[in-house]
Parts: C-alpha cells; sequence; structure tokens
C-alpha cells in the first residue's frame, strides 16, 4: 500500500497582522459559511454568504464590519459587503447584544477542484473560558467546495442552518441544541465536533472541548453524527464556550463538500430550568398521506411561561410546505404540527423538524428541544397480482399500470423481491427493509409486469414490488442519491403439484465402500394433472439420478427407474441407494417424470446429502457442514457420540438464520487434546407450501476427528500509522507505528506467544525479521530519515506453531510540506525570509520558480528551505512589495526511489518591505 499526502498550500494570515490582532476590539461570538450554485448550467458560479453573529457593545464597536475579505480559494481574495444587521437578542446598553450580519459575494470558478473557501476575522469575544486568552484569538470558519463534473454529479447547495448558533446552559442541567441543517439538494449529512480555527487550516491553540472543564463522569458532551443533536451532560463552570461543527456532505457515498459553523454557548449557575418537551421523536409517512401530530411544552418552575416554534426541513420544501401553529405563551402550550405530503417531497434522505421550547425567565430564559425525524415514503405499487403459467413454467406478476408517483422526475421504475414463505401479517409503517426481513431482489424493471422462471416447487413464495427513485446526471445517467419507496401488498403464490419433489437424502450409514443413503420424494397430485390427461397420458415414469457433490448435477448416473401405466400406481418413491463412499463426498438427487413413455414433464429440485466438516483446533473441534436442499432447513441438531456407550447423544441447536444459508459451523469446547470424537449433524426443515411431508429430517455422515494444536495462527491484518497519515502525530521523527489485529472467528486469538515482524526497504528486497514481540503492535524507529518501506508481521502460537506472513503493506515518504503567501522583508528578524512551513518533512528536493506579475523568472533553487529575500536573482536588486507567482515541483522518496509528487504546489505569494 503506498500512502501519499494531499498537498496543497494554505493561507495564513499575515505575520503583521498578527503581531496588530491586539489593538483589534473583540466582537466575534459566531458564524459559518453558506453557498449556493447560481450558473446558468454552463459555468461554476456560486453564492456566498458569510453569516456573523457580533456584539458591538462597549469597545466592541468599534470593530463593527461593513465588509469582509472571503477567500475563496483559487487564488482570489476579495472583499464583500455586509446586506443585513439585526439585532437578534438582548440590548447594546447593557451589553447584552447579539447582532446578525450577512455579507454576500458572488465568484465563478475556472473549473472542477477541490476549493476551500474562508473567512477569517480579528478577534473573538473576550472571556470564551475554553480558548484561552479568546481576545487575542482571531475568529475563522471555511467551506470545502468539492465541485465534481457537474455534467454527471450535477452541482451542489451547502446545507443551510436553520438553528441559530447562540444557545443558553445552566450549571447541572443538560443542554440539547441542533444546528438543524437543510441539505437542499437532499444529500446525506453527517456531523462532528472539531476543534475551531484561528486562520484556514490553523486550529485554535490550547483549545478545551467544553467539557474538558471541569471533567468528570457528569459532564460530558456528544453530537450525534446522523441528526446533529448536540448533548451536553451536564456543564459545570459558568462562562462562554465555543465550538465547532463540522457537517460533511454526502451524494451516492462520495463526499461532496463540508462546512464549519463556530457556536457560542453561555452557561450560568441560575435557579431557572428549561422546560419540557413532548412529541413524536420518529414517525414514517407515505407521500399523499397528511401528517398531524400536537406538541406539547411545559415548564416545571411556578409562574413561568413557554413560546414554543418550530423549524426544519418540511418548512423549506416549495411544493406543500408544512404547517405549525404557533401558541401564544402559555404553561402548557401545544403546538399543531400540519404537513400535506406530496410526491415532490420524495427524496432519499429524511426531513428534521426542531421544536424548541423556551421559557421567559427574565436572568436567564433557557429552552430545549425536540429533535423528530420523518420520512416521506413512496407509495406502494398497487393491486399486486400473480399467477402461475404452466405454459411459461413459470410465475407471471402484474401490478397497477398507473403509479401514484410515476410522474416524478426521479421515478425510474421498479424492483421485484421475493422470498421463501408468506409473511401474513400488516406491515409496519416504517418496515421498508425487505432484505433485512428475508426477501431477495429478483430484478427491476420499467414495466408493470415481471416473470419469475427460478423457483422450486413445494414452496410458497411472498413478493412485493417496490418503486425506484433518483436523480439522473446530465450525461452518462449516472444515478444519484438512488432510493425506493414504500413494498407493496404481498401476492403469495402456491405451485401446483404436477411435478416431484425431493425429500431425503439421509445418510443412514458411514463407510467408505458400503456407505448408504435414504432417498425419497413425492408422487404428484392427480388433481393437479387432470388437465394433463389427454395431452400427457401414461405410461408414467420416475428416473432417479445422481451426481457426485452437492449442487452438482453432472455427470449424471440413472439409480432406478420406476413405471406404471397409471399414475395412481406409481407409488415407489424411495430408494435405498447403497455401495457407496459416504465419508469423502455428499451426493445430489433428482428425480425425474416422464408421461406418455418418454415424454419428459418436469424435474424435481435436485437435493443433496449434508456434509459435515472438522477442523483440529487446540482444545476444541470446528465443525462445519454445507447442502443444497429445495426447502428450508431452519434446526440442526449436534450429536456427539458417548466414550462409554457409543451411542449418539444430542449437544447442542444451532437455529439457522432468518436469511437462508447452505453452510453453517458449530466450535465444540472444552475438549481433551489427542482424544477422539465423533460427530453427525440432523437436519429438520419443510417446504412452505401445504401437502408435502414434514418436517424433512436429514443426517449427515459421522466424523471423528482428535482435538491437537496443529494449525498455525491466522494471517493477521496489518495497518500503519505515521504522520503522512495522521496529521496529529508528530513529524519530527521518522517513525512508523505497526498495528494488527487477528479475524474475530480466528480460534488462535487467546494462544498467540509471539509476533514477528519483517522489513524491507523496498518492494523488490527480502523481508528479514527486525523485531520479537508479544503484543499486536510495534513501534519503527527509522534512523534513515525515511518513512519508506515494507513491512508483513505473522505469529507463533503456544505449540510451536507458525502462521503465515501477512500481506505485504507498504509505506512511502510524502511531503509535510506547506507554503505560506506572504513574508516580509523588513530585516526585523521575523520573517524576512520566504521558506516553508517549519518544521516540514520527507522532501528531498524542491524544483522552485518565482515569478513576477509579468511572467519574467526572478528565483529558482532546489533547496528544500528555498531561502528566499526577495531579491531578483540575476540583478541582485530587491524587488519591490507585490504579488509574484510560483511553481514548486516536490520530490520524495518512494518504493521506485526519488519522484516527484503528482501535482506541483503553485500559488501566490505576497512581498511586503
Amino acid at each position: 500500500m503506498s500512502i501519499n499526502k494531499t498537498f496543497k498550500p494554505i493561507v495564513l494570515i499575515f505575520v503583521l497582522m498578527l503581531m496588530c490582532f491586539q489593538a483589534w476590539s473583540t466582537h466575534n461570538r459566531a458564524g459559518e459559511i453558506v453557498y449556493r450554485y447560481v450558473g446558468n448550467g454552463s459555468n461554476l458560479t456560486y453564492e456566498f454568504t458569510i453569516i456573523t453573529y457580533t456584539k458591538l457593545s462597549g469597545a466592541s464597536g468599534a470593530a463593527d464590519r461593513d465588509t469582509l475579505e472571503i477567500n475563496y480559494g483559487d487564488g482570489t481574495i476579495e472583499a464583500i459587503t455586509r446586506v443585513s444587521q439585526e439585532l437578534i437578542e438582548g440590548n447594546v446598553a447593557d451589553g447584552t447584544d447579539i447582532f446578525k450580519n450577512r455579507y454576500i459575494g458572488v465568484h465563478t470558478f475556472a473549473g472542477p477542484f477541490t476549493y476551500v473557501v474562508s473567512f477569517s476575522d480579528p478577534n473573538r469575544v473576550d472571556d470564551i473560558i475554553n480558548i484561552g486568552t479568546s481576545v487575542d484569538i482571531p475568529f475563522s470558519v471555511s467551506d470545502t467546495v468539492k465541485i465534481l463534473d457537474p455534467t454527471f454529479f450535477g452541482v451542489n447547495d451547502s446545507p443551510q442552518l436553520l438553528q441559530p448558533p447562540i444557545d443558553n446552559a445552566s450549571i447541572g442541567i443538560p443542554f440539547i441544541h441542533n444546528p438543524n441543517a437543510f441539505d437542499p439538494n437532499g444529500d446525506s449529512l453527517s456531523y462532528e465536533l472539531i476543534v475551531p480555527s484561528q486562520a484556514p487550516g490553523i486550529e485554535v491553540p490550547a483549545y478545551n472541548y467544553p467539557d474538558q472543564i471541569a471533567p468528570g463522569p457528569n459532564n460530558v458532551i456528544t453530537i450525534n453524527q446522523a441528526t446533529g443533536e448536540i448533548t451536553w451532560d451536564a456543564p459545570q463552570r459558568v462562562g462562554l464556550y465555543n465550538i465547532a461543527i463540522l457537517i460533511r456532505e454526502f451524494r451516492n457515498g462520495i463526499c461532496i463538500g463540508t462546512l464549519v459553523r463556530d457556536m457560542q454557548i453561555r452557561v450560568e449557575d441560575t435557579p431557572n430550568n428549561p422546560p419540557v418537551i413532548i412529541g413524536p421523536r420518529e414517525i414514517c409517512i407515505v407521500a399523499g398521506d397528511t401528517l398531524e401530530f400536537v406538541v406539547t411544552a411545559f415548564d416545571e418552575d411556578a409562574g413561568q411561561m413557554v413560546e414554543l416554534s418550530a423549524a426544519g426541513s418540511p418548512f423549506q420544501v416549495n411544493i406543500s410546505p408544512a404547517e405549525f401553529t404557533m401558541p401564544p405563551l402559555g404553561n402548557p402550550v401545544d403546538g399543531d404540527f400540519y404537513w400535506e405530503t406530496v410526491c415532490e417531497h420524495l427524496r432519499a434522505n429524511n426531513y428534521q423538524v426542531i421544536f424548541r421550547a423556551e421559557d421567559d425567565f427574565s436572568d436567564f430564559p433557557l429552552s430545549t428541544i425536540l429533535t423528530t425525524v420523518i420520512r416521506v415514503l413512496a407509495p406502494p405499487p398497487a393491486d399486486l397480482t400473480g399467477f402461475y403459467d404452466d405454459g411459461l413454467d413459470a410465475v407471471v406478476l402484474d401490478w397497477a399500470d398507473v403509479y401514484e408517483c410515476g410522474d416524478s422526475p426521479l421515478f425510474r421504475g421498479y424492483q421485484v423481491w421475493r422470498k421463501i414463505g408468506c409473511e401474513g401479517d400488516p406491515q409496519d409503517s416504517c418496515a421498508d427493509d425487505l432484505a433485512g426481513r428475508g426477501y431477495i431482489l429478483l430484478g427491476e424493471t420499467q414495466f408493470t409486469s415481471f416473470t419469475d422462471d427460478d423457483f422450486v416447487r413445494g414452496n410458497e413464495y411472498s413478493y412485493r414490488v417496490v418503486a425506484r427513485f433518483a436523480e439522473l446526471s446530465a450525461v452518462g445517467n449516472i444515478e444519484l442519491n438512488p432510493f425506493t419507496g414504500y413494498p407493496s401488498n404481498e401476492f403469495c403464490i402456491e405451485f401446483p403439484k404436477e411435478i416431484p419433489v425431493m425429500y431425503n437424502a439421509d445418510v443412514q450409514v458411514t463407510d467408505a465402500n458400503s456407505g448408504e443413503i435414504f432417498v425419497a420424494w413425492s408422487t404428484p397430485r392427480p388433481a393437479d394433472l387432470d388437465s394433463f390427461i389427454l395431452v400427457n397420458p401414461g405410461p408414467y415414469s420416475f428416473v432417479l439420478k445422481r451426481a457426485d457433490g452437492i449442487g452438482n448435477t453432472t455427470p449424471e448416473v440413472t439409480l432406478a427407474t420406476f413405471t406404471e401405466d397409471n399414475l395412481v400406481d406409481l407409488n415407489d418413491t424411495t430408494f435405498q441407494d447403497v455401495g457407496i463412499n459416504t465419508i469423502d463426498r455428499a451426493y445430489t438427487y433428482w428425480v425425474e417424470f416422464y408421461v406418455n413413455g418418454d415424454d419428459l414433464l418436469g424435474t424435481a429440485t435436485p437435493v443433496s446429502s449434508v456434509y459435515l466438516s472438522i477442523s483440529e483446533r487446540n482444545l476444541a473441534l470446528s465443525l462445519s457442514w454445507e447442502f443444497d436442499v429445495p426447502w428450508l432447513n431452519d434446526t440442526f441438531v449436534i450429536y456427539r457420540q458417548d466414550f462409554q456407550l457409543g451411542d449418539f447423544n444430542a449437544i447442542d441447536t444451532v437455529i439457522a438464520p432468518i436469511i437462508p444459508t447452505n453452510n453453517l459451523s458449530y466450535r465444540d469446547e472444552p475438549l481433551m487434546n489427542d482424544s477422539t470424537y465423533c460427530y453427525k449433524i440432523e437436519a429438520i426443515g419443510a417446504y412452505t407450501a401445504d401437502g408435502y411431508k414434514e418436517p424433512l429430517i436429514n443426517f449427515s455422515q459421522e466424523v471423528c476427528a482428535v482435538p491437537n494444536d496443529t494449525v498455525p495462527p491466522c494471517i493477521v491484518d496489518l495497518d500503519i500509522n505515521n504522520f503522512c497519515v495522521d496529521e496529529e502525530l508528530p513529524n519530527d521523527q521518522f517513525i512508523n507505528y505497526l498495528t494488527w489485529s487477528l479475524p474475530d472467528d480466528c480460534p488462535q486469538i487467546d494462544d498467540i506467544v509471539a509476533y514477528y515482524v519483517y522489513f524491507a526497504p523496498t518492494q523488490n528486497d527480502e523481508l528479514v525479521i527486525i523485531d520479537t514481540v508479544t503484543v499486536s503492535e510495534y513501534t519503527h524507529v527509522r534512523t534513515d530519515n525515511s518513512l519508506t518501506g515494507c513491512y508483513a508481521v505473522r505469529g507463533e502460537d503456544e505449540a510451536g506453531n507458525i502462521g503465515e506472513l501477512s500481506t505485504l503493506n507498504c509505506v512511502e515518504d510524502c511531503a509535510d510540506y506547506e507554503l505560506p503567501n506572504t513574508f516580509t522583508t523588513n530585516d526585523d528578524g521575523q520573517n524576512d525570509l520566504f521558506t516553508p512551513i517549519l518544521p516540514y518533512s520527507g522532501v528531498v528536493k524542491v524544483e522552485m520558480k518565482i515569478f513576477n506579475r509579468w511572467g519574467n523568472l526572478v528565483f529558482e533553487t532546489e533547496d528544500p528551505d528555498i531561502n528566499w529575500d526577495g531579491t531578483d536573482m540575476k540583478s541582485g536588486k530587491a524587488l519591490d512589495s507585490g504579488v509574484f507567482f510560483y511553481v514548486c515541483k516536490v520530490f520524495v522518496n518512494s518504493l521506485e526511489g526519488v519522484k516527484a509528487i503528482e501535482s506541483p504546489l503553485e500559488g501566490y505569494i505576497h512581498l511586503y518591505r
């Protein structure tokens, strides 16, 4: 495995500005950047909105910004103007003011790429207790705008955050908040708490998460990755806290962008208690139905009133948005949620509503929220029915020609699902996971009919149909964010009994030469053959055939033929197969049914005997058995032979999983090494249709084995970490951190006494042992200033068995090499030379070329330190302040030798005199 780091220059806050930050007044509380696509399809134009929440009272008023600089991540920095400012809470007179500011800029990108769009502003409000001296720390947030080829993947808008990022909490009381993100494109979102930033790519120094202030078991902050709900249980110290929320967008499983919100939590020690809110947390509804429910809020504190409000994605849709009746202040208060859902509301992901109840405590009001997740399911296809077509020997399914949401631009057709047996029970309103209920996908179709010719007689089958939806890319018809709807009614079918079905392939004698298997099958039902008598008269015959192995039908051997002129006389339905090797192999049997002498009417689905295998383990034996039968085996009884009496006794039972499988296993322990144990398996099952023999009981052959530790350890799964992989690891030393694990089902997990660690400098060199350890980790400190090399590990168990080498895992050096965008040549001893950001690592050499605005080369070097002092290398004269362009090719060690990274670094340098 080769590991390469992504190389991107980052924009640093100018050193001069860093030196002057304390001179700014402090005012930033919270904020984020959101964006939306505003192009016409032929360009990549986006509108960006910076939203800040600020304090203007006191000295902070001097820091009020009517413009902010936004960095679009492509070398463009633009001052954008504030379009609105509103006081949303408090007042300036007493210093409790919170102003919301919006700044809008429009930018067109040159082409698909990943752009980091950001803004930074000095400074934060003071006294944020989990951000050190916050008065000196800049405020910065950024979005990752990942523009894929829009003709294939469409365009993207960022999530819109509907809940303001300022909230109140009280000492000792659980705090709950939700940013209430709404994605207008229907992409899925995930949430994570991260360290806030002071500049793009630079975290706030010495940051503490809120639960690290007065830490303890009663102080834990978490975020729900799926819903974004933040729970802090519970604050322990009064003050201001800031947290940052990273929101990732996913389309077809691909991360297509990120958004960061920096929010503020104000904590006080107050006698006030937040309100209590009651309502549903999860609801499923079929598009076209109306959703109505009541949300109740009340406050336990006497004399307080409660305000109840709601916000969320159902209120943001353009067609038939939801309504919430805002009740007047009261205690308690009831709010009515009402939503007439329509097909236009269908989307791959859930809707979310945040109900918020806030009390009117004058000194410090508190609130609580209820997150309600609403899933809008596509309607089920109507009137599913079907029949068995004897001419096609197939099940023909049909359903309504008109589908309720068939006019949706997202509609893509239907999926047909089937399971063995019939459910019969009415479906739950959210029970749309057919695979989890044992159904298998038969196929997809654009039509309202489907033919199934792959079935087994003797079983009932349940069929359901779902509608399928997805957006389509402009080119290539790539489906984006696919999803399915609510399943149709169940159609259940039982086949006519005009063809025999197999009952038994029961091993009765285990022997290499004289083994015996009992075979049995059913007779056709005369009533089901009445319609065939005229065209398919007698004589009638059963022809029993056999093949070696499980599921094989070639080469076939004819074992017996039974013939009668009249069907009612054809009663031979059993056969004792003798003189066969039942130790070393399983067998497959089937019956062919002939009418009119030699006309084949049909063939019974083949059935195999159960074949048992045993693997020797230390103080244990691992049993596994396989089979291939047309009925459902649901129970398996494990028999072990008694040492004294020689009888086989049942020792345990294995129940088959809901999704049928033809291969199961069992581990018998503890046992005694060097002692012989003998086993056989009893498989118990039945066809799901009525009228057939049940239960169907078939035994495996008998197998004996001796527990003995002759099995080598399992192959380990090796992972390697270093500062190329994890940026939080120190890069002042070249260290590869090796960790490995055994598979969960490995029997030697507790039996390993040593691991051998192997290393080779390249893929072509021979692996040599560099150390032996007793734990599943190893730290390889390199003394050659390189991470490049290949590793493998294998284990040794208590019995001296040595396992195979793990898969070769190779790593390469990466260039932890970043360039600033400014330097000041003023001979003050700070930032006088243009150098990479120190420390850097993994770079052997560079090819650095710097050009002036007219494209003339003014400096070049191969020294990774660069050390440009701002002079023209040809004339030796100091260059004036200005902007210069650079291209830097970076070379690193690799498994093939020194090589350049795929994409050179390039960008702009601001030279200040």
